[in-house]
């Protein structure tokens, strides 16, 4: 089961990409927190919120000024928050990026087609889907933890009490 509620980041270059994209999360993830930026440094400054999911352009614009591309913000994003899923979309279907991005975290790579907003819906309820998993799972073991100890108190409080 997806989350609920979750902040997507999206980086792209391209305005039109970043509200349509945008708009669709809206739309389909009504709940969902979206924050847009157009270049990967402005949204590696703002990781400290905690992104849930990260929509990434494979070619942001490479500037004279040094910005950034969409593998070297990637490589940066999984050293700062290494389990975020990274989403990568990109309008070249060059197997060598797909192999690259995998190669250092990305969560899936979407080719910017007909079909890119059928599958983003896809990954998007995969990624959440596994956050979710895994704050369940997180939960299980500390109501774990809590019931052992109580358990083990128990058991002491017995002992005391058998020989007073």
């Amino acid at each position: 089961m997806p989350l609920e509620k979750f902040l997507v980041f999206i980086i792209d270059d391209d305005v039109t990409m970043r509200s349509r994209l945008k708009e669709f999360i809206n739309t389909r993830y009504p709940d969902a927190t979206i924050d847009v930026f157009d270049t990967g440094e402005k949204a590696l400054m703002n990781l400290h919120a905690k992104p849930d999911v990260i929509l990434l352009d494979y070619h942001l614009e490479n500037r004279p000024d040094g910005s950034l591309t969409g593998i070297d913000i990637l490589k940066r994003i999984k050293q700062l928050l290494h389990s975020v899923p990274v989403i990568f979309i990109s309008a070249s279907d060059d197997p060598q990026i797909s192999a690259d991005i995998i190669k250092y975290g990305a969560f899936d790579f979407i080719l910017k087609d007909q079909d890119a907003l059928k599958r983003l819906e896809i990954m998007i309820n995969n990624a959440t889907g596994h956050l979710s998993l895994k704050k369940e799972i997180a939960t299980q073991k500390l109501f774990n933890t809590i019931l052992v100890a109580l358990l083990v108190l128990i058991i002491i409080l017995f002992v005391i009490l058998q020989f007073t």
